[in-house]
């Protein structure tokens, strides 16, 4: 197959984070100030985004098509889990905690978000997008967060061929 169909890099939606970047061992904290390692997120597909506490209707709006994306996938979403890293210490807006549920938040600072995901990306383009970290702890993929129909629904193939490919040693849950 690989002479007939050359491997090109590219997806169909988003951009392939070459090489992947592995989940830094540090210790980060929880919204209740708890330890929690980096590390622990292994083990789980995760769709991560990133934001600050005071979250612009921009961010509310990218955390909501973040639940949404995890939503469409039907009987695969138990494979995945949601993770939004804030880069600050601020309260976070009442308005968006109905949007938090089943998503692990954890406060980080701007230089582990940028080993691990962002790489060459800048900060604000960055808070514009969902990256995909595969169960080893691989930030692989990143896109815009889907503005249209089309777009979700190309976000969406992108994630089902990667849980389709990995059914075979990826099971739901840690």
């Amino acid at each position: 197959m690989f002479f007939v169909f050359k491997p090109s890099g590219q997806v169909g939606y988003g951009s392939l984070i070459h090489p992947a970047r592995p989940v830094p061992a540090v210790s980060v904290t929880t919204l209740d100030q708890q330890p929690f390692a980096l590390e622990q997120l292994k083990g789980q597909w995760l769709l991560v985004s990133v934001g600050t506490a005071s979250c612009p209707d921009a961010c509310a709006q990218q955390l909501f098509i973040q639940k949404q994306m995890r939503e469409i996938l039907n009987k695969d979403k138990d494979r995945v889990d949601r993770v939004w890293l804030l880069l600050d210490d601020g309260p976070i807006r009442e308005e968006i905690k109905p949007l938090l549920a089943e998503t692990q938040v954890l406060r980080v600072s701007e230089a582990e978000v940028k080993a691990w995901l962002l790489g060459d990306v800048s900060l604000q383009e960055g808070m514009t997008q969902l990256f995909v970290v595969d169960p080893q702890g691989f930030a692989m993929l990143r896109m815009p967060t889907p503005q249209t129909g089309k777009e979700a629904s190309a976000a969406k193939r992108v994630l089902q061929k990667l849980l389709a490919a990995s059914a075979v040693w990826d099971k739901p849950g840690r």
